[in-house]
């Protein structure tokens, strides 16, 4: 699909309708009425934009064509240095396995409610739960980057992470369960997730989360990381 948009094979064949995304993160009017006719053409049914939120007229247009923001994602960094480090607080903090899929099926899908498939309102709540059952499934069955926290026997929650890409390695999922929430289960998987990253030779580890996640990017805070990069994100469907 050649154009300003490109259709995603994965997200189409998930949801069941066709999807897109804007390639790149400006507007023009211009831009907008190629946009349209690409998308009426492929019949696409929701496209995705991530916008630049520092340029006013890319902002103006997305709302006059029909995009509506549902995420503000932030990305946040550290380096790694001696102190990326797990610390270890509760009974096992480790690489999980197969047997441990139930569980962190269970807290996949009851967590990532802020995340912009569940904000749209225009997918299926159902499908949201499982994509993100999906996603952590794959993890721990094609990256070997999932740990785990366990406490009193029970997985307590989740990160997923992925090896260095020039240098830099991700943590592209993180969860607790809603029983163990408070019990600064967040902050060892973020260590753990360090420590996970350094053994790799990462040099910067990155992460995301949404705007609106205060709690989630204070324990990232706290762990040392810093905002990188806002971006806005928006989605358009024709229906």
């Amino acid at each position: 699909m050649s154009g300003p948009c490109e259709m995603l094979a994965w997200d189409t064949a998930f949801f069941g309708f066709p999807i897109a995304p804007v390639r790149g993160s400006l507007l023009t009017p211009e831009r907008c009425e190629q946009i349209d006719q690409q998308c009426r053409t492929a019949n696409v049914r929701c496209l995705y934009f991530s916008a630049t939120p520092e340029d006013a007229t890319t902002l103006a247009l997305a709302h006059e064509h029909g995009f509506r923001m549902v995420d503000v994602k932030m990305t946040l960094q550290r380096p790694v240095d001696e102190s990326s480090l797990s610390s270890l607080i509760f009974g096992r903090t480790g690489p999980a396995n197969e047997e441990d899929l139930p569980a962190l099926e269970h807290i996949a899908a009851t967590s990532h409610r802020s995340t912009r498939f569940f904000y749209d309102g225009g997918f299926a709540v159902e499908r949201c739960e499982e994509l993100y059952r999906t996603w952590i499934r794959n993890c721990v069955r094609q990256t070997n980057g999932v740990l785990v926290v366990e406490s009193d026997g029970e997985i307590a929650g989740y990160s997923a992470c992925s090896a260095p890409r020039e240098e830099i390695g991700i943590i592209s999922l993180i969860a607790v369960g809603d029983a163990f929430r408070g019990q600064r289960i967040g902050v060892e998987l973020v260590n753990a997730s360090l420590a996970w990253c350094a053994k790799r030779t990462a040099r910067i580890v990155s992460v995301t989360t949404q705007g609106w996640n205060v709690a989630g990017q204070r324990v990232y805070q706290q762990c040392g990381f810093r905002t990188s990069l806002v971006q806005l994100y928006y989605h358009k469907w024709f229906d």
